[in-house]
């Protein structure tokens, strides 16, 4: 039967792909891209049966060998930690451990385990240990209504109901809206940029002294203001906080919003349409341990100017409820030949520091071609680096591993010149999130506890640089990554009963942080 001129692409691009891969790497294995989630889905992608196991390493050249070998096979590696961080595993002295998403249907699984641990002599191989049994399992558990019989246990914070789901592009957009409308002068709804795809990145800008917005419902992108409005100009510090740049990790954008709206409800009180924490008092239920006080909160509104963006990548986020809950890059098209089946720039490989192209548009960190190429890492950086908005903070939030973050990734070898600063902000972060819930989160260097990788949000903003006197400046000090929850055991699928706690671990360590600059700022 004569192939169709698709299916002769399709197979030309594969061979491509596999030729290129191959050249690059010295392992023997022939690529494949058949469960990558960065492939295009026809339809909605069904992960029935699929696997995530966690691989332990032992030293430094084993966890590079492993994490090669997976993207060599075209695999969806979920995490790569390193000491600490592996914090399921119950060796002391393991080097690392990396967590890798494996299709298990017809016997798949031991395929794919032969061909990942196929570099590595019996004797030698990392030790594996299943996380999660059946991936499809946890998707539609994320899908499902919030079971009643947790009501009881939740009534005494209701305010917080809203916050207790998932919510689409769209319900987000509104509840943004409503924050809005609800705190007239303390929060206004500003647009950062448009997507390949047309929609909005949105951001809230919280502070005490905002202008009252225009009667028009759609946000624009925000006019010069008068010179003594600026951010600087009134004392304010600019912070910037980013939840969303992979499309998969629901539980960042979920606690980015819950951040805003939890500041402001401390400060101001819940909206009329809430119920009030005072109220659920009255009821005789017990109210859960708060954040803020009102005097903590209404000093950060007078100190900051704070920007939310809960979804830093609208395409990949829409596209992650539609098609492929697994999806992680933004929706732009790419070029041929790989990029005719495989779309989407990683965001958050895609700043212009420390950046490395890469040539397979189909894997799931995927950089582009050059820097900024991706609309919303141009649009992410330019409100950043606006004087107007007077940026000395910046906080990107992830999931999954419970790591309290600071520069560098790209380059172990680099020194933050404000290390001393940032450890010692990130401490007091995770020792003022285990007194919301009891998690321990790991404190350090990007690239001592995670991955290392270039082209990041969070290395960018920092972008160290040498002064005349081959002194380092930072452009923006105080420059964080946030993985939340978990530890392994839900990875990106976090159940909607975690993810308040969640949030609140998040606004815990955001609001130490933010104390921690505010005294040393005034």
């Amino acid at each position: 039967m004569q192939r169709t001129l698709a299916a002769r692409l399709l197979l030309l691009t594969a061979s491509l792909i596999s030729t290129a891969t191959a050249v690059q790497q010295p392992f023997d294995a022939t690529p494949r891209i058949t469960f990558t989630s960065a492939a295009e889905s026809h339809g909605v992608a069904d992960f029935t049966g699929q696997q995530v196991v966690r691989f332990t390493t032992a030293s430094h050249a084993q966890h590079q060998a492993l994490l090669q070998h997976a993207h060599v096979l075209g695999l969806d590696v979920w995490a790569a930690h390193r000491g600490s961080a592996c914090s399921t595993s119950p060796d002391a002295h393991v080097y690392g451990c990396v967590d890798v998403r494996l299709a298990s249907e017809d016997g798949a699984e031991r395929d794919w385990m032969a061909q990942l641990m196929q570099p590595f002599p019996q004797h030698k191989r990392p030790h594996a240990q299943t996380m999660i049994e059946d991936v499809q399992q946890l998707v539609a558990a994320q899908r499902s209504a919030v079971d009643e019989e947790e009501e009881e246990e939740v009534e005494a914070m209701r305010e917080d109901k809203w916050h207790r789901d998932y919510h689409t592009f769209d319900e987000i957009t509104a509840y943004m809206r409503m924050l809005e409308h609800s705190y007239p002068t303390h929060a206004q709804l500003v647009q950062l940029g448009t997507t390949h795809e047309g929609r909005p990145i949105l951001g809230l800008k919280i502070s005490d002294d905002l202008p009252v917005p225009t009667p028009d419902p759609q946000p624009e992108p925000q006019p010069d203001p008068p010179a003594n409005t600026t951010a600087s100009a009134r004392g304010k510090l600019g912070i910037v906080v980013t939840g969303g740049q992979h499309a998969r990790e629901w539980v960042s954008t979920s606690s980015a919003l819950y951040f805003a709206s939890d500041l402001l409800a401390a400060a101001l009180g819940v909206p009329s349409n809430s119920s009030s924490p005072v109220e659920a008092a009255r009821r005789g239920k017990k109210r859960a341990r708060k954040v803020w006080s009102k005097k903590q909160a209404r000093l950060m509104l007078s100190s900051f100017s704070i920007t939310v963006v809960p979804v830093s990548n609208p395409d990949g986020y829409v596209y992650s409820w539609d098609k492929n809950r697994m999806w992680r890059k933004n929706r732009q098209p790419n070029h041929f030949p790989s990029g005719l089946f495989c779309k989407g720039v990683d965001v958050n490989r895609n700043y212009d520091y420390g950046f490395a192209s890469s040539s397979n548009a189909c894997s799931e960190m995927y950089s582009g071609s050059a820097p900024f190429t991706s609309a919303e890492a141009r649009a992410i950086a330019t409100y950043v680096e606006d004087a107007r908005n007077g940026v000395v903070g910046f906080f990107d939030l992830h999931s999954y591993g419970q790591l309290m973050m600071y520069p560098f990734s790209s380059d172990c070898a680099l020194q933050p010149a404000d290390e001393e600063d940032l450890l010692e902000a990130s401490l007091g972060a995770i020792k003022a999130v285990k007194a919301v819930d009891g998690k321990a989160f790991t404190a350090g260097k990007i690239c001592e506890v995670y991955a290392v990788a270039g082209g990041n949000a969070v290395d960018w903003a920092y972008a160290a640089s040498k002064d005349t006197q081959g002194q380092q400046k930072a452009k923006v000090k105080w420059s964080f990554s946030i993985e939340l929850r978990d530890g392994g055991t839900y990875g990106f699928l976090l159940p909607k009963k975690q993810i308040v706690p969640a949030a609140k671990e998040a606004s815990a360590a955001l609001a130490y942080i933010l104390s921690f600059i505010q005294k040393k700022s005034f």
